[in-house]
């Protein structure tokens, strides 16, 4: 299942400033937060939230995006969900670094 960008869907959510020059635009379905909202510089690939399969490294910052699902979204709404992120989306707010 392909998840778009949030405001490709929702025309009637309001573009609020983020910094880092970030925009809902950003943000997909499925996301825990909206986009950019983390620490600088961090995408959701790093994050301990993003499913990985076993034995799988989270992807380089400039190889082709991979998309898995939000473990922290699952979490918050109480149901298994089918909404994956791209890897190289900026982080949210509910970001949580990566064990070794």
């Amino acid at each position: 299942m392909v998840t778009k960008s949030l405001a490709a869907e929702h025309k009637y959510l309001t573009e609020v400033p983020i910094p880092g020059g970030l925009r809902l635009s950003s943000t997909y379905e499925g996301m825990a937060h909206f986009a950019g909202t983390g620490p600088i510089g961090k995408t959701c690939a790093e994050c301990g939230f993003y499913k990985l399969w076993k034995g799988e490294k989270p992807p380089k910052v400039d190889a082709e995006p991979i998309r898995r699902v939000c473990l922290e979204f699952q979490r918050m709404t109480h149901r298994r969900s089918t909404l994956t992120v791209p890897s190289n989306v900026p982080a949210c707010k509910y970001f949580s670094e990566r064990p070794e």
